[in-house]
């Protein structure tokens, strides 16, 4: 008789119990994580947080002194026409494999925007894409989708009707009949940074913008008194985690083209009511709940739009996506304090369990929400001229000869400056790149401060954003970020900052 053989030993699932044990998983993570993108921008400063997290960028604003950030040396001229297209080159790119090949175990890979071919060079070269799939993602990315999926998750938007058009006639009709009047806002299904929002008032307005409109399902909306606020969440299995609101800033035509474009952001403690944030933020549960139903999770983006006549709360638009404002998210008081939002997202795709409060989580950056201050200003060229900005861009580092003390036990001497031997002055070698950048982050490249904030340090308060202005001044000097669509402004040399809060900082 055989004796019974014994179980075969299995091999069980790591589990984190708290915060504390989930930043200490990423301080010692070992799976290799990569951002694509045509800059670094929307994930600033995850390198500090997880260990083997790189950036593949087409554009490399540090010129090759960030050591996590790789950017291939041979790019022969492409038209590119889309993101997508930037980073299904990156991915196909020999050096970008070969520097990931060199750093070893099965690569995963985020990035903003994606598509199914992104999905099948990640299939073929064994990447695992950390993200939802592209078919799900377009789907939700509708206007009219979010607008159906938001009422049915009891999270309902701005009074509309969803309805084909034809004409200025059949526009006024179902508006009026819906109870909209006819001071109309229309958006069509897919679009971003207000490139497909349109204004209505009058016929000649739909002169303007009929072609952009008739032929599909649009979103007309009534014409609210607003004040539009930016948030992101993340949906875990344990509920979803919402991040700090922060004002949106749109529509300024020295930063933009677009009469509804973005031009960045603003965080501070006022920018939303105690009343609004607790409403926006139960509004922004529900509509996670229902995403995660149609199979979602991760990283999302959500606008609010407060009605300052009536002071309710609607839903606005869904990102579903990392976004433009991920870099301001991440290196919030909350961020801080316990880790960035994006780490949720990232252990939903981690061979990992984990047990997190939720609620919890939430009420305490809610609560931390009355300390920061932050903000980001997105210029994008508002003329159709194509010129060059800038050339021979100062290098950031400071070097000059230095004075070397020689310390012997019980005496010291002084030594005579060595030849050939340099020190760099107070600069990290990886903030080359960025001039008199707002920075709690040293990997932060863009600006990073209050406009209320800095128009009252630089006595311009009676002014309308003064900072605006100075930026798109110094337009001529400085433009990050030279190769892709949009730049982040820096202020210009003259120009000095403060603001208050758990790190501050300062301009350079």
């Amino acid at each position: 008789m055989s004796e019974p053989s014994s179980p075969v030993p299995t091999t069980t699932r790591r589990r984190l119990n708290g915060i504390s044990e989930i930043r200490g998983f990423f301080r010692t993570n070992t799976s290799p994580v990569y951002f694509f993108g045509p800059t670094a921008f929307n994930l600033l400063g995850i390198d500090r947080w997880v260990r083997t997290f790189f950036y593949i960028a087409y554009y490399d604003s540090w010129d090759g002194a960030h050591p996590r950030v790789f950017s291939p040396r041979s790019k022969p001229y492409v038209e590119f026409e889309s993101s997508e297209d930037i980073n299904n080159y990156l991915l196909r790119d020999p050096e970008v494999r070969a520097f990931i090949a060199a750093r070893g175990g099965r690569p995963k890979v985020a990035m903003v925007f994606f598509d199914e071919e992104t999905e099948r060079i990640c299939e073929e070269l064994g990447y695992e894409l950390i993200l939802p799939p592209d078919a799900l993602r377009r789907q939700l990315d509708s206007k009219i989708v979010t607008t159906t999926l938001g009422n049915e998750a009891g999270a309902p938007s701005v009074p509309n009707v969803l309805v084909e058009v034809d004409s200025w006639g059949t526009l006024v009709r179902l508006a009026t009949e819906a109870g909209l009047g006819t001071d109309l806002v229309v958006q069509t299904p897919y679009g971003d940074s207000g490139k497909t929002t349109f204004f209505l008032r009058s016929e000649s307005d739909w002169g303007s913008y009929g072609l952009d409109i008739v032929g599909q399902q649009v979103k007309v909306m009534k014409r609210i008194n607003n004040k539009a606020a930016a948030v992101e969440a993340v949906l875990t299995r344990h509920g979803t985690i919402v991040g700090p609101f922060m004002t949106d800033l749109t529509g300024y035509p020295e930063l933009t083209p677009y009469k509804g474009g973005w031009c960045g952001n603003d965080l501070f403690p006022e920018a939303l009511s105690e009343a609004h944030r607790a409403t926006a933020i139960e509004l922004v549960r529900r509509l996670g709940a229902r995403l995660g139903a149609e199979g979602y999770k991760g990283f999302f983006e959500v606008d609010v739009l407060i009605d300052l006549d009536t002071d309710e709360v609607y839903l606005g638009e869904l990102n579903p996506r990392i976004s433009g404002v991920s870099s301001m998210t991440n290196v919030t008081a909350g961020a801080y304090a316990d880790i960035p939002l994006f780490l949720f997202h990232l252990l939903e795709y981690m061979d990992v369990d984990f047990v997190i409060d939720a609620d919890e989580i939430n009420q305490r950056w809610r609560d931390l929400a009355a300390v920061d201050v932050w903000a980001q200003l997105i210029m994008k060229e508002p003329n159709d001229s194509v010129e060059r900005i800038a050339q021979d861009l100062p290098r950031r580092h400071t070097y000059r000869p230095r004075r070397r003390r020689q310390r012997h036990p019980g005496r010291a001497r002084n030594l005579k400056a060595e030849p050939g031997r340099a020190r760099q002055i107070r600069r990290p070698p990886h903030r080359v790149g960025a001039p008199n950048c707002y920075s709690r982050s040293s990997t932060t490249s863009m600006l990073l401060t209050s406009p209320a904030r800095f128009a009252m340090k630089s006595g311009c308060a009676t002014q309308s954003f003064p900072l605006m202005r100075r930026a798109s001044s110094a337009r001529a000097a400085w433009r990050h970020d030279v190769g892709s669509s949009s730049s982040f402004a820096t202020v210009a040399p003259s120009v000095r900052c403060t603001a208050s809060g758990p790190h501050p900082g300062r301009t350079r």
